[in-house]
């Protein structure tokens, strides 16, 4: 099925949404202020301050169009915000089956952004704080422990655990400044998915203390 393009545009200096009458989008990518009389276009000058947003293609479950940067929940009141990346829409073009619903955006409601904050924080310990460092990836953090065994914590879109905040732990072996992930130890033989920050903390120590 192909998905409709459209684009919605916000004024990051008046601080409001523009009509869709108000400006035109050039092949670059740039947004021109326009003003339109008796049928009659004349071209304004380019608004360096639009901030473009592509729709997703998809509703939420009370039929709202979901764009980059709405701030969505599913049904468990997890909150994510909406991004472009690799291809798709994250988090809602991953999780198909959630029953997401549109609660505000990064512009107008800001304050919703301080609920994503603990979420994406479980993947730092302050406990093991001296001993980590960031990961290869957005939301995993690495820890390095004296023993030369250490973990990958991950929370990002497709780890277990990520719909409901939660994360996933990898006890990993260092060789120098390279890892690897070990499924041989007495911590565990698999990825620990689904653990909250007191799980994530107790599973670190115990790879500490291997």
């Amino acid at each position: 099925m192909t998905r409709e393009i459209k684009f919605r545009a916000w004024d990051e200096v008046r601080k409001n949404w523009l009509k869709e009458d108000e400006y035109i989008i050039s092949y670059d990518g740039t947004v021109y202020d326009v003003f339109i009389q008796n049928l009659n276009v004349e071209l304004l000058d380019a608004n360096l301050d639009a901030v473009l947003e592509q729709y997703t293609g998809l509703k939420d479950k009370n039929g709202v169009e979901i764009y980059e940067n709405d701030i969505v929940k599913t049904s468990g009141a997890n909150t994510y915000v909406v991004e472009y990346f690799d291809g798709k829409f994250n988090p809602v073009s991953d999780l198909e089956g959630s029953n997401w619903e549109v609660i505000g955006n990064i512009h107008d409601k800001p304050e919703l952004l301080e609920s994503l904050c603990t979420a994406v924080d479980i993947t730092f310990s302050e406990k093991f704080k001296q001993y980590s460092r960031k990961g290869n990836i957005d939301g995993q953090t690495l820890y390095k422990f004296p023993n030369g065994f250490g973990a990958s914590v991950v929370f990002h879109i497709g780890s277990y655990g990520y719909e409901q905040g939660l994360c996933e732990i990898a006890v990993i072996c260092w060789l120098g400044e390279e890892w690897e992930i070990t499924y041989s130890t007495s911590v565990t033989d698999d990825v620990i998915g689904y653990l909250d920050s007191e799980q994530r903390d107790r599973t670190l120590e115990d790879i500490f203390n291997l």
